[in-house]
């Protein structure tokens, strides 16, 4: 599956979640309230459930989950702040994830469940995925200056710089085999 942020009623306040078949089939919405933004959908690794950002009063963005088949939707995080970009690691058992606040874009992760929220150490950034072994996080960053792609371990060691582009956005993934990224 892949899942995307979808317009109804071409109005941008009603972003919701859809889902689409990779050969392009069996498109359909799985949020359901219109009154609230949703954003940033990542499929779980196991292809069961999807996890997503959702607007929920000024300042709080908070991270969900929605079963694929089901439908049901777990809110994760209870007033934590503006998060979004939410990724659970290949092993099932975390989420990365963005926090903005006054001062910078922090990366956190916390329990699938929600339980045990905590700040990476040692660097600001957005867009965090995992390695495909879990021991790392890809992140885009202007902690240097232009914004590049760091990649950092969980306990915030081993930061290094990955990309040395002109401008890039922030979105990025890693090959299967953890050879190769792809951004824009």
């Amino acid at each position: 599956h892949i899942a995307f942020t979808c317009q109804l009623f071409k109005n941008q306040a009603s972003n919701q979640i859809c889902i689409i078949k990779a050969d392009g089939t069996g498109i359909r919405r799985l949020t359901v309230d219109d009154t609230k933004q949703h954003y940033y959908p990542s499929v779980a690794p196991d292809g069961k459930s999807v996890v997503y950002a959702a607007f929920r009063e000024p300042g709080f963005y908070e991270i969900y989950e929605v079963g694929i088949d089901s439908g049901v939707i777990t809110q994760l995080t209870d007033r934590l702040g503006n998060l979004n970009g939410p990724e659970i690691s290949p092993d099932g058992s975390t989420i990365a994830f963005k926090m903005s606040t006054a001062n910078a874009n922090e990366l956190w992760l916390m329990n699938r469940d929600g339980s045990s929220p905590r700040k990476i150490p040692n660097v600001t950034g957005w867009d965090p995925t995992w390695s495909p072994d879990g021991s790392a996080i890809l992140f885009a960053s202007d902690m240097q200056g232009v914004v590049q792609l760091f990649r950092i371990r969980l306990d915030g060691s081993e930061l290094q710089q990955i990309s040395n582009l002109p401008a890039i956005r922030g979105r990025s993934d890693w090959s299967p085999d953890g050879q190769f990224i792809v951004t824009y």
